[in-house]
Formats: structure tokens, sequence, C-alpha cells
């Protein structure tokens, strides 16, 4: 079994994370939910955990973290732009 996914994204936007590998799929704490694929919105950063069952009755635990940069807008020459922080880097979204 294999997640993929681990991401950033800005405070309001939507990351799609998913697990592969299994036969069915439960992913706990703030899903809850058995699709093999989620589309989430945290708020801050959060570490999704997700089971994985085989066809032969195996169970895998693994996990996903998405973190969430603090941003906030600025206005620069009449154009509005998302600013936020990562590590000490500072990236601009126009």
């Amino acid at each position: 079994a294999k997640t993929f996914g681990d991401t950033l994204i800005c405070r309001g936007g939507e990351a799609q994370i998913s697990e592969a590998g299994g036969s069915a799929y439960y992913w706990e704490l703030h899903i809850g939910d058995s699709a093999q694929i989620q589309n989430i919105s945290p708020n801050e950063a959060t570490v999704y955990y997700v089971y994985t069952f085989s066809k032969k009755g195996c169970v895998k635990l693994d996990s996903v973290m998405v973190d969430v940069m603090q941003g906030f807008d600025a206005e620069i020459d009449g154009q509005t732009f998302a600013i936020g922080t990562k590590k000490g880097n500072v990236v601009l979204i126009k």
C-alpha cells in the first residue's frame, strides 16, 4: 500500500490525497470515509491516517501530511497577491 499526497496548500485551498495498493480503505480522524481518493480543505497542518485492507485480510496503517500556509492578501500597484511564508521563505501567488 502507498499513500500519495503529502503536500502544502494555501489556507482556504483544497488538496487531494489518496491511497493505493489495497482492496478497501478507511480514513480515520477528520474524514471517516472509505473512498480511495479524498478532497480535503484543512485550516491548519493536519495528518490524515488511512487503513488499507488487502484481499487476503492484511491491514496497513499509513498517513498523509497536509501542511497549510497561513498567508494574507496584499495589493501592489493595483493588483492583488496572496503572500505567505513557509520555513522562512516568502511565497508570492498572483
